[in-house]
This record gives structure tokens, C-alpha cells and sequence, in this order.
């Protein structure tokens, strides 16, 4: 019996030191492999997905075998819009506004109290309609809208109503800030590619990207965090049941959600809006990603006047903000983050790297996302995910 004890001993032993080596060879081929700083926090289950990438320069990729998609938000129509002659640089396929798109509540610096009050109160909507069109008439944003780049998105507070309102606006003037909306979006867009809402109300649908035999290269879910949000719920009912719908049926190579505020940060009321504010619309849309089974997802989102990528749960967040606006002084929690918080002005990138194979069914063979500054078009926090 004692030898039989001393053999489980031994077996026992030797078992226990192949983990602990096999663990440390992980670790080592990561860090040896991937280069990644101390500071830089990666959940758990993104371990070996993903690599932080130094000094990339997105103008050296084969453009034939990349897809590129930009995004950004908190764009004041008053300030300098140069800034898109750098995205038409940069090439995207498809760019994406992630909400406050214009800033409606934001009036010329040389109108009196009395005047805005007077605006506020009689006119708002008419005043929304000018930030629009003073925004489209820019001619920077014109030669945008004519390079032939595709354009969607979504809205979020400045440019629904007003800041930090909801679902308690009155419904005639969600109405008219969801027409102008639209106009917004389809400014320049022939009839067959005019978008519309998935449902009556609110402005939430998909938009998608087609190979040239028509396969969904990457499907994008637009979501409407203000029309049905209340103090515990984001979506509303219906939301929820179509975003469910949508994502079971997506047969996309990849998908994106567009949210006009952050899922990922843990945050309480009293801070900065972010679903985990809401009820337990985050966790919700976790588990509803969980339990659909979609890896191929990624979210993006704006808002906080500052940019970051976030890892929890098994997916990745990209904030990008602001395109012009300030930059928020504001100390938000690094938690989930991978990196730094980007304190400058910029927009967010996705770009899908293809396989070489000659074939009609594309498939990734790589992701990287980042942020590209609007002053120099210089690449910051990239991240390549396998």
C-alpha cells in the first residue's frame, strides 16, 4: 500500500508542476510575444485574443484586403471641421455618428439670456433644424458627403432634446427631432439606400455592408438610448425584442453595436450617464450576448469627451469622443480599460484584415481598432484582436 501511495504521490506531484509550468509559459509567451505594459488590464477571458500594437501607421495596410470603418462623436457645429479632410485621408468605407452629431442646446456666444430663454421656450426645434443645416453647409462636412464614403448613425442627448433628457420629452418635438434626424442622416443618399426606424418610434435599426456577391460582411445595430430609456430600462420593450431578433439572425462576419452611451463602465447615478445606470440594462445586454452565442461582436460608443477601449465579458468597447468638443477633465474610473484614456480630439477606427484566399466567402483573419488624433492623423491605443 505504501509504494500505491507513493506512486499517486509522485503522479500527483508531477501533475501539479506541469499546470503551474504550463501557466507560466502562457504568461511568458504573452508577454514575450505581445509586449504588453503593466498597465494595461485585459479581462481574463480577452487574454489571448487580443495585443496592444506600438507606433502603427494605418496608411501601410494593402487597402484591397481591408475594410475600414470610422466612428465618432460630440461634434459642435460652431467649432473648426477641418477635421474631416483627415477621415477622407484615413478612407473608411462607412463612417458612423455616434450621437451628438450637432449640439441643438448650444447657442452663438452673442445671444443674450433673454434670447435663448425666449428660443428655449418658442422655437427650439426651429433652432435644432439651423444646427443641422449649419452643419451640413459647412464645407468641409460637403466635400465629406461628396467623397463617396458611406454614412449612418444614431443620436444621443444634444441632438435628441437637450442634455441628460429622455423619454420625457414631449412626443410631438421627439417627432420633429427624429425628422431632422433623418434628414441629417440621409442627406445626399439616393432612394434605394434612404434609412428609416425599425418601428414607428424611436430611431433605432441596422444598417450593413455587402460583399460585392452580397454577403453580410459587417451588420450594425443602431441603437436609440433616449427615445424609450426611463429610470430603469434603456431600450424599452420593443428595443429589446428586435435587437434579440436581429442579432440571432445575423449571419454578419461581424457586428457592431452603436450605443450613444458607454455599456462597459461600472457607474452609479449620480456620474456620467452609462447603461449601468440604468437598471440592469448592462447586464441584460451581457447576458443577452452570452446566451445568443455572438463572439463577432463589438461595441462602440461616445459621450464622456474622452476615448478608451474597454475588455469585460468577452467583448470589446471603443469610445470615441470628441471629434471637436472639449476635453472632459473629469476622472473616470480606469476599470476594463486597455490603455490609456485619449485626451485629445479624434475618431475611432475598425479596420477587418481579410485572409488571402480567392473566394467569395470572405473570412477575418484579423481587427484592429484604435483612434486616429483630427491633428495629424497620428494612430493611438491600437489594438489588433485575433
Amino acid at each position: 500500500m505504501k509504494i500505491i501511495y507513493l506512486i499517486i504521490f509522485i503522479l500527483f506531484f508531477y501533475l501539479v508542476n506541469i499546470l503551474l509550468l504550463d501557466e507560466r509559459n502562457k504568461k511568458e509567451h504573452f508577454e514575450n510575444l505581445y509586449s504588453i505594459k503593466k498597465n494595461y488590464k485585459i479581462d481574463p477571458m480577452d487574454y489571448y485574443r487580443c495585443r496592444i500594437i506600438e507606433d502603427y501607421n494605418h496608411l501601410n495596410c494593402d487597402k484591397k484586403k481591408v475594410l475600414r470603418i470610422a466612428f465618432g462623436s460630440c461634434n459642435s457645429q460652431y467649432k473648426n471641421q477641418e477635421y474631416w479632410q483627415k477621415i477622407m485621408e484615413y478612407d473608411p468605407k462607412l463612417w458612423i455618428w455616434l450621437g451628438d452629431n450637432i449640439y441643438a442646446d448650444y447657442f452663438p456666444k452673442d445671444y443674450s439670456e433673454e434670447k435663448i430663454n425666449d428660443i428655449i421656450k418658442n422655437s427650439y426645434l426651429d433652432h435644432m433644424e439651423e444646427q443641422y443645416v449649419k452643419q451640413v453647409n459647412d464645407k468641409y462636412y460637403t466635400q465629406f458627403l461628396n467623397s463617396g464614403i458611406e454614412i449612418t448613425g444614431i443620436w444621443d442627448d444634444h441632438d435628441y432634446f437637450s442634455n441628460n433628457t429622455d423619454y420625457l420629452v414631449d412626443t410631438r418635438n421627439i417627432n420633429k427631432a427624429k425628422q431632422l434626424f433623418f434628414d441629417f442622416i440621409n442627406i445626399n443618399k439616393s432612394d434605394r439606400y434612404l434609412e428609416k426606424s425599425a418601428e414607428d418610434n424611436g430611431i433605432y435599426r441596422t444598417y450593413y455592408i455587402k460583399s460585392d456577391n452580397g454577403s453580410n460582411l459587417v451588420k450594425v445595430f443602431l441603437l436609440d438610448t433616449r427615445t424609450f430609456k426611463s429610470g430603469n430600462d434603456i431600450l424599452g420593450i420593443k428595443q429589446w425584442r428586435w435587437l434579440k431578433r436581429e442579432l440571432i439572425n445575423s449571419n454578419a462576419k461581424l457586428n457592431i453595436i452603436a450605443s450613444g452611451i458607454q455599456v462597459m463602465a461600472d457607474r452609479d447615478k449620480e456620474d456620467t450617464e452609462a447603461w449601468s445606470s440604468i437598471g440592469n440594462s448592462k447586464m441584460r445586454l451581457m447576458q443577452m450576448l452570452k446566451c445568443i452565442g455572438k463572439n463577432n461582436v463589438i461595441i462602440l460608443s461616445g459621450d464622456i469627451h474622452k476615448s478608451c477601449i474597454k475588455s469585460n465579458y468577452g467583448f470589446f468597447e471603443i469610445t470615441a469622443s470628441p471629434l471637436t468638443n472639449f476635453i472632459s477633465k473629469y476622472n473616470y474610473p480606469h476599470k476594463n480599460n486597455i490603455g490609456e484614456y485619449i485626451n485629445k480630439n479624434n475618431y475611432g477606427f475598425i479596420e477587418i484584415h481579410w485572409k488571402d484566399e480567392e473566394s467569395d466567402n470572405l473570412e477575418i483573419d484579423k481587427i484592429i481598432i484604435g483612434f486616429n488624433d483630427t491633428i495629424e492623423n497620428k494612430s493611438n491605443n491600437v489594438l489588433e484582436i485575433k
